[in-house]
């Protein structure tokens, strides 16, 4: 392999000091005819590196969306092993579909149950339960449907419960809302 085509090789080409290094260091600097002109690598490497550093910036701020998705998951391990205290067995976890998704699906007795979690540390955003508001529910619902119509559950009960979740890790108060909402059609 040509030395000029290594990406160590281009970068350091690519860069003021790389081009004093690869010219101390003996390697081919003058790319082969075919390959684009330095002015228009140099435009790139620089567009290249401009939207790796926006980039960057941006993954900083989503790092709140990604503590916010592991409190909701330590949420739904806790909202789990309290509905396994409380008898229900769960049949499955986060069922997804391109339309919504259900937190926990499980029996209790011999009613299907639904279940969303919620979960705040604090009220500055309101109660947890208060969160799931009616596009949540008809979202919910229509996960539920297509739930029971793929596992031939026709004539069954079933209910749409909330696991209310408040407080710190560690010190959280759980709340169970059997029957929240109903399947109604909107």
């Amino acid at each position: 392999m040509a030395p000029w085509r290594s990406w160590r090789s281009w970068q350091l080409l690519l860069t003021a000091a790389g081009r004093s290094e690869v010219a101390r260091s003996g390697l081919i600097v003058a790319p082969p005819y075919n390959v684009m002109s330095w002015a228009l690598l140099n435009r790139l490497y620089s567009r290249l590196s401009s939207a790796l550093n926006r980039h960057s910036l941006a993954d900083r701020e989503r790092r709140g969306d990604f503590f916010n998705k592991q409190k909701g998951s330590a949420g739904e391990l806790s909202a789990y092993r309290y509905l396994r205290q409380q008898g229900y067995k769960i049949v499955a976890r986060n069922y997804r579909k391109r339309f919504g998704e259900v937190d926990l699906i499980g029996w209790d007795g011999d009613t299907l149950a639904f279940i969303e979690v919620k979960y705040r540390t604090s009220h500055e955003r309101g109660r947890p339960e208060e969160a799931v508001h009616r596009g949540k529910q008809r979202q919910i619902s229509r996960v539920a449907r297509e739930y029971r119509s793929r596992n031939h559950l026709h004539d069954i009960n079933y209910r749409f419960d909330i696991v209310s979740i408040e407080g710190i890790a560690g010190q959280e108060q759980v709340e169970l809302l059997k029957g929240a909402f109903g399947d109604q059609r909107w």
